[in-house]
């Protein structure tokens, strides 16, 4: 599954700053009385993010504003959503939820999300122990325990030894409950569920680049990562370097080629300038061999994941032995399929990426494209070429984040094997939240992202900017799991996803509107119209759960994040704070 890129710059127009904040220790002294003083910072903080931190989280209703500390006694579960941005392969944040900074990684990003019931047990603001610090600790730690005392049964964040103030909604491989002990879905052995973990039915977060329901009709020319299929054609190539010139080349080719050539009998004229990969022109050479795929032609690319298009196989799973998706459900101690070793030599000009990942399920041992695989988990495509291309007459068909909840830790110890709490170890990640993408319980994206290159509007005179830059996240959970778990959400009232851009205008055979597929019938297609939608495991066609939403899927939480490069807030300079010259104030202006 590759990931899926869209760049944008969004925000006021601003003012340029001509110079830069005098009196240092005036500024240190702030910083001072801001890092003592995080109720000042933020409403409330988790992982180094401070909420609400636009004015959309403010306004939107669907996101608390401050902490809750109501004692356990009580019974209310308040639900909180925290989406932020993180290095790999740790999720450590550079930003400070005291600072409410701004900041953005260089020069690739990984997307993670808190999302759960959190009690603010310390009553200090952050999720966890101090800022960006412990996301669990040690019970002696909590001094005053009114809110969060010792608990023996049911939801505890409390169970004598660590605190859990954030215990994490969740939703494991639906096949784990098929048969009547739950069992780990790649093993077969008993689940171990995660007492840091709340399990529900159904529940998934996703994420788009820019503003909720923003138009996409507007032109950008992304100067990194390149647009899907440049690598494919001269005419890709071509169309990718008078982008910045807003096609004014191609236009003025044409212009001199009707004068030369005015019936077009060499073929050389191109018929839209603003899509020259997808012209007659006989300058437009798609070439044999390409990197990631060729979007206008639908040949696969060498290094394309998931292009359906192997370029050789070494293994046969013979049919009659290798259990259906259905059998492994019910029965996940199914013997291994036989493997019958077979070279074959598909297309020399395929997918070797595709046929890499295929040697290591087999190899594994069980042909089975449902288990771990490192290959397709390290999926790199964006380093140089993201899934959008720089046409803008190509809609949105699937969310640019995918997130999947992963939690290694399960069956190490670090979680009772009942829903009952029993003696907990030392957790693996030793209560640091930023050790969790390796040991869980954390809500993940499935691919790494390039950070935001400067772009070119065209309506900035062509030149690069690097201004506000936004991302808007999104989270559910099922209606029957509210009522049956007694949660509190900010607006449980489902809204729909991609209703401001679709309007009521959503569902099958439904034109697109303001750069939107909103027929979600034609989500996650590839060029050949094979359905790409991510699942929990083995993909649709057999059985699994998607992960990958699609347009008109509801939703009760939403976080709208902004990066703008600021360090620190401070009324009175320049877009009202101190920013950093790795992401300079833009044109585009500073985050509302």
């Amino acid at each position: 599954m590759g990931p899926w890129e869209a760049l944008s710059v969004n925000g006021r127009q601003s003012t340029h700053r001509t110079g830069c904040p005098t009196g240092g220790a005036f500024v240190s002294a702030v910083l001072v009385v801001l890092l003592l003083s995080p109720g000042a910072a933020a409403s409330w903080s988790g992982m180094g993010s401070y909420e609400p931190s636009t004015r959309v989280d403010e306004t939107s209703g669907r996101m608390f504003l401050g902490a809750d500390t109501s004692p356990v006694k009580d019974g209310v579960r308040k639900v909180y959503f925290n989406a932020f941005a993180a290095e790999q392969p740790t999720s450590l944040n550079p930003n400070l939820g005291t600072t409410q900074s701004r900041m953005e990684l260089e020069p690739n990003v990984h997307y993670n999300a808190l999302f759960g019931v959190w009690k603010d047990c310390n009553a200090d603001g952050y999720v966890g122990l101090g800022d960006n610090a412990l996301i669990e600790y040690r019970s002696e730690l909590l001094l005053d325990t009114h809110i969060c005392p010792r608990q023996t049964s049911g939801i505890a964040f409390n169970d004598g030894q660590w605190v859990n103030e954030l215990l994490m909604l969740a939703q494991p491989d639906p096949c784990v409950w098929q048969s009547p002990i739950p069992r780990d879905c790649s093993t077969g052995e008993a689940f171990r569920m995660d007492s840091r973990v709340i399990y529900v039915n159904d529940t998934a977060v996703w994420g788009d680049l820019g503003k909720p329901a923003e138009d996409l009709t507007t032109k950008e020319c992304s100067i990194r990562p390149l647009p899907r299929g440049t690598t494919s054609g001269t005419g890709a190539l071509v169309g990718y370097a008078d982008c910045y010139a807003e096609h004014d080349l191609v236009t003025a080719f044409d212009n001199v080629d009707r004068v030369v050539d005015p019936t077009n009998s060499l073929g050389l004229y191109f018929e839209d300038p603003d899509s020259p990969q997808s012209s007659t022109s006989r300058l437009n050479v798609h070439f044999p061999v390409n990197l990631y795929g060729n979007p206008t032609t639908g040949h696969a690319g060498v290094i394309e994941q998931d292009a359906h298009d192997d370029a050789f196989t070494m293994w046969d799973c013979a049919p009659n032995t290798a259990p259906d998706y259905e059998e492994l459900r019910l029965d996940p101690f199914h013997p291994t399929p036989t493997r019958t070793l077979n070279p074959q030599v598909h297309d020399p000009t395929g997918s070797y990426w595709d046929s890499a990942i295929g040697l290591e399920e087999a190899v594994q041992g069980d042909c089975d494209p449902r288990t771990n695989n490192t290959l397709r988990a390290n999926y790199r495509n964006i380093e140089l070429e993201s899934q959008h291309t720089s046409d803008s007459s190509q809609p949105r068909s699937r969310t640019d984040i995918v997130f999947f909840f992963t939690d290694p830790g399960q069956g190490t110890g670090d979680g009772p094997t009942d829903d009952s709490l029993g003696t907990t170890t030392t957790p693996r990640d030793l209560g640091l939240g930023h050790a969790r993408n390796s040991t869980g319980p954390m809500w993940t994206a499935a691919s790494t992202y390039v950070a935001r290159g400067p772009l070119l509007l065209r309506a900035n005179a062509k030149t690069p900017v690097r201004g506000a830059s936004y991302e808007t996240f999104y989270a559910r959970v099922s209606p029957s799991d509210i009522l049956r778990l007694g949660l509190v959400l900010p607006n449980p009232a489902p809204a729909t996803y991609g209703q401001g851009a679709c309007g009521s205008a959503i569902g099958p055979g439904m034109p697109s509107a303001r750069g939107w597929v909103c027929d979600p019938t034609l989500w996650w297609r590839s060029t050949e119209g094979n359905d790409v939608r991510p699942c929990y495991s083995g993909g649709p066609e057999k059985g699994a759960q998607p992960v990958g939403q699609v347009v008109g899927t509801y939703y009760q939480m939403l976080d709208l994040d902004c990066v703008d490069g600021r360090v620190l807030p401070l009324a009175g300079l320049p877009g009202d704070g101190v920013y950093s010259s790795l992401a300079p104030y833009g044109s585009e202006g500073t985050c509302v």
